[in-house]
């Protein structure tokens, strides 16, 4: 029985296995007696590499049996699960396992490797019922089985001989776990209207659906004008606030959820193995930005600087690796001409976000295979640009093109708080800019730059390399709390803010705020 998808769970994964990663180090395994000691094999190892070879390929051939290979986080070959035969009749199978590099003995990767073909044996071939067995003196064996939830149902008395020795056959079982619709459930992490409008989405397709949130995330205020958990309470919506990533389990949302895929929105955190073994359908990310482009945060107003009018929309695996995971499912898409400020970019990529996740709900919820696509791929045209804080980042440098100011005053607007600069000394955030052409017949000095050059009925003008800054509304801070902007006088950003705003650096990867 052959699959062209690999199973991930951020930490190991499972494939089918191919002639090349049928090799010497294979067949060591299986003649280590420290290895094969539980192993019925051990009575007729194999001769060869090519013997084992046509082992391995009459198992991928076969109708009823799905041998993986247990890949480490490394990428190396370290063992071997396999379910079958199956009972078609009666949707059984059972399972059996070899950990043949006894390097990687004692890292549980035997559990995630259960745990991920049982998961597979369940969703995708249908399965109702597994077994398997194991010599009552090999407790390694069983305690990575009770890991999974399979249950200990009996052991065979005096069952198998070793070297003179009698022994019992431990029986454990595992039963496919009540689903919802015909996915199971889904549960929200993280924050935004667009994954209000997906929980309603995913509830209209039959998903069982819950929230876990981040402090930062419930107090979100929505289009609603609700607060996120608010506006979940309002839809029935079980949700609970975790105050770190270790708190995030399905779980604590109550029954149907043990059994659960995770969809995020810009999660608060980066999830550890333990985490992420709790979801056993996977934890998938949304991520609305030109991927493996804008990698990081502030995506749009990097984008915005740049002049980059792409948009993005995909479904990526959440490993360990930081938005490497393998992506499920990509569109990109041009923006329109009239998308110009961060509020702009996140109504169209929201739009376009949430007709994508339609599509791939409905994949979903239908168990079609999605043509999976390695990050590795892709990585190396990767373009990775660090989050930014407004009020830390956003100060203007006059010495720039008109086209820089604006550019940048539009990247730190709405729905943030406007790019800084200085009025005789005190803080102002340009809210609403435009850049006009000069005047006809005439130019600006370099020295004009920031120059207040002209008051108009919308607000005032400064000089800039190229053109006329038009500032229609702005902010200010200290006392008076706004100020009267006189012609002749000056915008301006010294060097201290200038360089403080270029190196400073947020602790926590995401947006712009």
């Amino acid at each position: 029985m052959w699959t062209d998808l690999p199973l991930n769970d951020g930490t190991i994964s499972l494939r089918c296995l191919r002639r090349e990663d049928v090799g010497q180090h294979y067949l060591d395994w299986l003649l280590d007696p420290e290895v094969n000691q539980y192993l019925e094999v051990r009575h007729a190892l194999p001769t060869s590499v090519d013997e084992l070879w046509q082992f391995v390929d009459s198992v991928n051939q076969s109708a009823d049996s799905l041998m993986l290979g247990i890949f480490g986080p490394d990428g190396r070959h370290i063992g071997n699960i396999k379910v079958g035969p199956v009972n078609t009749m009666y949707r059984r199978a059972d399972v059996g396992i070899i950990c043949g590099d006894r390097n990687q003995w004692g890292k549980g990767y035997a559990t995630r490797a259960i745990r991920l073909a049982s998961q597979h044996a369940f969703d995708v071939l249908g399965l109702q019922r597994l077994t398997a067995g194991c010599y009552d003196t090999n407790l390694g064996s069983m305690r990575a089985f009770i890991k999974t939830g399979y249950q200990h149902e009996g052991t065979l008395a005096n069952f198998w001989e070793i070297d003179g020795r009698r022994m019992g056959e431990i029986l454990m079982g595992l039963t496919a776990p009540a689903k919802v619709g015909t996915a199971g459930a889904m549960v929200f992490i993280g924050g935004g209207q667009l994954m209000i409008n997906t929980i309603d989405t995913a509830r209209q397709r039959g998903l069982k659906v819950g929230a876990i949130l981040a402090e930062r995330h419930a107090g979100e205020r929505l289009a609603s004008g609700r607060e996120l958990l608010d506006e979940l309470a309002t839809r029935k919506v079980p949700a609970f606030i975790a105050l770190s990533a270790d708190e995030v389990d399905p779980v604590r949302l109550g029954d149907g959820f043990e059994y659960c895929t995770a969809l995020c929105f810009g999660p608060a955190w980066i999830f550890p193995p333990p985490v992420l073994a709790r979801f056993t359908g996977g934890m998938l990310n949304f991520n609305g930005i030109p991927i493996p482009h804008y990698l990081g945060g502030a995506h749009y107003t990097w984008q915005i600087l740049n002049g980059h009018r792409k948009g993005g929309c995909h479904v990526q695996r959440i490993t360990q690796q930081v938005d490497r995971g393998d992506l499920l499912m990509s569109e990109e898409f041009d923006l329109p001409a009239d998308v110009l400020t961060p509020a702009d970019y996140f109504r169209e990529n929201d739009r376009y976000g949430l007709a994508f996740l339609e599509r791939f709900l409905d994949r979903f919820v239908k168990r079609e295979p999605f043509a999976e696509r390695s990050f590795a791929g892709v990585d190396a045209e990767r373009l990775y640009f660090p989050r930014l804080m407004t009020l830390d980042n956003g100060w203007i440098d006059w010495s720039w093109s008109g086209a820089d100011i604006q550019a940048f005053c539009l990247a730190f607007s709405s729905p943030y708080k406007g790019a800084s600069t200085h009025y005789r000394g005190q803080r102002i955030r340009l809210t609403q800019t435009v850049l006009l052409p000069e005047p006809a017949g005439q130019s600006f000095h370099p020295f004009c730059a920031g120059l207040v050059v002209r008051k108009t009925a919308v607000g005032f003008c400064v000089a800039v390399k190229g053109g006329l800054l038009q500032v229609s509304a702005f902010e200010c801070e200290g006392d008076p709390p706004m100020l009267v902007i006189q012609e002749g006088e000056r915008l301006f950003t010294d060097q201290e803010a200038l360089t403080r705003a270029r190196l400073y650096r947020p602790r926590l990867a995401g947006s712009a705020r």
